[in-house]
């Protein structure tokens, strides 16, 4: 019987193309009695699923992309599907575009490619992990655009697959939570609030301007945060243990009923209250009528 080692380096030496991920499953069909016996270890079969697993969904992304390209075909000129295309496989390459429509229809996707005009003047870094040559506002806006035009593809073939299943933890401080998670927690913010946020119809809940309307704490984000891990995941001394879904369960819960934890203001009246301090969360209340 060989060594776990030599198992391992002779099936990474194997190229898996489509219908090779056959050779996994022979190893076991072939010879059962023999592996019975003399246990295939559990190192090397953990080497042959993930190889399994991760071209059957490379095939299957590479499979929907053909269609995708039929699809646009039949819409836009050959210039404009070959730029799709490539913006789509660009966004691929740091996000599972199929399990995020599966989890939210890529709802937090497109939230992380959100770059706005704002963001360029004070020189934000973008919020997604892909690196942009130029202009991060025009670059951002494209892959938005393009990734909004998949969903609609998705839409209209029906795709369904259930997300994955995966267990996504933290182990540190506060700080590191606070470098590491409160960007996905601001987005998750985003998108728990919309409908509320849309039912406002773009009125500023204190100044009464119409304006793009942001999403204002009224016990601010960070302190939200801790009060959660301090409850729930605490092991030591600004030492947390924390499932991230499960965490991300308890932040959406801590903001119920929206209107007793957000206000909805334009951004001059938002930064009123966040960074200048002439703003009062009692000011806007009482202009809520509270």
């Amino acid at each position: 019987r060989l060594n776990p080692s030599y198992h391992i380096s002779v099936l990474q030496s194997i190229p898996l193309v489509k219908g090779q991920h056959w050779f996994g499953r022979m190893l076991f069909a072939a010879c059962p009695a023999y592996w019975t016996v003399n246990p295939f270890p559990k190192s090397v079969l953990c080497v042959i699923m993930q190889r399994i697993n991760v071209q059957e969904e490379k095939n299957g992304m590479e499979e929907l992309l053909g269609k995708y390209q039929a699809w646009l075909g039949k819409r836009l000129t050959p210039k404009d599907v070959s730029s799709q295309l490539s913006r789509i496989k660009r966004i691929a390459k740091h996000y599972d575009i199929l399990n995020e429509y599966a989890l939210d229809r890529c709802a937090s996707l497109l939230d992380m490619l959100n770059y706005t005009a704002y963001d360029r003047k004070q020189g934000n870094e973008p919020q997604a992990d892909i690196v942009i040559q130029g202009d991060y506002y025009t670059g951002f806006a494209s892959l938005k655009r393009a990734l909004k035009y998949f969903v609609h593809f998705l839409d209209s073939i029906h795709y369904k697959a259930p997300p994955k299943k995966t267990h996504p933890s933290f182990c540190g401080d506060f700080d590191d939570f606070k470098r590491f998670v409160g960007p996905k927690c601001r987005n998750e913010v985003n998108i728990f609030c919309k409908s509320e946020r849309q039912s406002h119809h773009k009125i500023c809940e204190y100044c009464g301007k119409e304006a793009e309307l942001q999403s204002a704490h009224i016990v601010d984000r960070p302190i939200i945060m801790h009060d959660i891990l301090e409850k729930e995941y605490k092991r030591g001394e600004d030492y947390y243990e924390v499932d991230l879904l499960d965490f991300l369960e308890h932040f959406k819960q801590a903001h119920m009923p929206i209107k007793d934890h957000i206000f909805f203001l334009c951004k001059a009246c938002h930064d009123a209250l966040d960074k200048s301090g002439k703003l009062t969360v009692d000011d806007i209340k009482a202009k809520r009528g509270y």
